[in-house]
């Protein structure tokens, strides 16, 4: 039998690799800062010491396995098992010491703060630098004027999803109600995507960022890793979630309402 070498399509082969690039970024963001913040229900915990190395080390496998397959794509030797299973362990590992992390903290602080020592840390190489400038402080009462309305916000993406369906509706033939329950799910998904990334601004123009559960507050001139930490955190997730939705709704603008009924649409 013919070997047949694997093929992924090209919209598999651009997500693997923006979906690299961005892990890879932040991977050098929390060696560059020395500490990584994981958002919770209460505010949110700052990771710091081997537990940032942990999770850098995490980022570097899963980015790597996403590497493996566009190399899987193009090698034509019959070697599809060994990439198989080297992505399988490369995800089983990173997953592991993704989850190990913070653990590793809590276990570590006790150990420490038990003997009466300081918790290990782990320095960033640019762990003092930062994007902050106090002349930004004059726009915060702007930013804070747009995010404390976010009728305003609601208002505007609801706007985009009714023309989105208008737009529909004049291209195809309607199937059902699973075309409006994709477009609203966008739509509140975009809601909170820029709620999310209006928040981190506000915090990056005010020059501080607080942890709700633990009252701690951290300052860009004062604690400029924890504060880079957890405000590289939040605008990332809130730019990747905007990201997504506005692709979401371009697809289902593009292609109809076809994407949630199951079949294609004849055009009028």
């Amino acid at each position: 039998m013919k070997h047949k070498p694997n093929k992924y399509s090209a919209k598999l082969r651009l997500l693997v690799i923006l979906c690299s690039a961005f892990v890879l970024a932040y991977c050098v963001a929390q060696l560059a800062i020395g500490y990584t913040y994981i958002p919770t229900r209460r505010g949110g915990i700052l990771l710091s010491g081997v537990s940032t190395l942990f999770i850098a080390f995490s980022s570097m496998l899963f980015c790597t396995a996403g590497v493996s397959l566009l190399v899987d794509h193009y090698d034509e030797r019959d070697n599809e098992a060994l990439y198989r299973r080297a992505r399988a362990w490369m995800l089983k590992v990173g997953l592991g010491f993704l989850v190990l992390a913070p653990v590793l903290e809590l276990l570590l602080a006790i150990m420490f703060i038990s003997a009466g020592h300081e918790p290990l840390t782990y320095r960033g190489f640019a762990a003092d630098a930062t994007l902050y400038d106090p002349a930004l402080a004059g726009y915060r009462e702007s930013v804070a004027a747009l995010s404390g309305h976010p009728v305003l916000i609601v208002v505007l993406v609801l706007t985009l999803l009714l023309a989105a369906i208008a737009w529909l509706s004049a291209k195809y033939r309607i199937p059902g109600m699973k075309g409006f329950q994709g477009l609203t799910a966008v739509a509140l998904m975009g809601v909170v995507s820029v709620m999310c990334l209006l928040g981190a601004i506000e915090d990056f123009v005010a020059g501080e960022v607080s942890l709700s559960r633990s009252g701690a507050v951290y300052t860009a001139l004062d604690h400029p890793a924890q504060f880079n930490a957890i405000l590289l955190t939040k605008s990332m997730a809130a730019t990747v979630s905007l990201l997504f939705s506005a692709a979401g709704l371009v697809v289902l603008v593009w292609k109809g309402p076809a994407v949630f009924a199951g079949h294609e649409l004849e055009k009028d």
